[in-house]
Formats: C-alpha cells, structure tokens, sequence
C-alpha cells in the first residue's frame, strides 16, 4: 500500500490508525525533487532536511534520490527519515553524510548506495 499526504490527512480525521504516527511528514518531493535515482535531488533533499527539523517532522523517503557534493563534500542529515519500501539515497563518489536522527526501514532494506 503507498501513503500520501491526501491519505495521512483522511485517516487523522476519521481518527483511524495512521501507519506514521510522527506526523505530518514531509516528502523531497515537497520541495522539488524527482526521486528518480538519476536526476541530482541535492539541493531539494537538503531544503527538504533543513524544514523537516524545522518544523520537528520526519521526512519520508520515498524514492531513489541521488546526492551530489554540491554544497560540500560533507553533509549531514538531522531529522528523522522513515523509509518506504525499495527506496533508497544513492551518494555521489566523495560525498559523506553524517546522521543525527532515527532511521526507520523495513527490515534488511539497503538505504544507501554508491555511484
């Protein structure tokens, strides 16, 4: 089953279950990124990152999102990514990323990957 913001927003008003309970969530997507694994998502992941622990959300992976050294060779994600299945983030040779948040994935789910 795939989530999106229209089903998060039926489901807390019908007061059922939500499958994130952490929300709202925000998506890449939400900020332009393609999730393609091939188009450079960097600066709408990041702008997706900075708003995320802006506003105390998660953001939801949902997708393949290549991540270049533009912006620097070292970045850091700190807020919290809730993985969907098959999704992952695919770093550009020389990239390094620190992480200060929680990850969540579905078991044995390969979340990153080189270039």
């Amino acid at each position: 089953m795939s989530y999106n913001l229209s089903t998060f927003t039926a489901l807390k008003k019908l007061n059922l279950p939500l499958p994130y309970p952490s929300l709202p969530l925000i998506t890449p997507q939400m900020y332009g990124a393609i999730g393609d694994g091939v188009s450079d998502d960097t600066v709408s992941f990041f702008n997706s990152v900075s708003a995320a622990k802006n506003n105390n959300c998660s953001l939801l992976i949902s997708g393949n999102f290549l991540l270049s050294t533009i912006g620097g060779t070292s970045r850091t994600i700190d807020c919290n990514l809730k993985f969907s299945p098959d999704s992952l983030l695919v770093l550009q040779t020389g990239l390094t990323i620190s992480y200060t948040g929680f990850i969540d994935s579905p078991p044995r789910q390969k979340i990153f990957s080189g270039s």
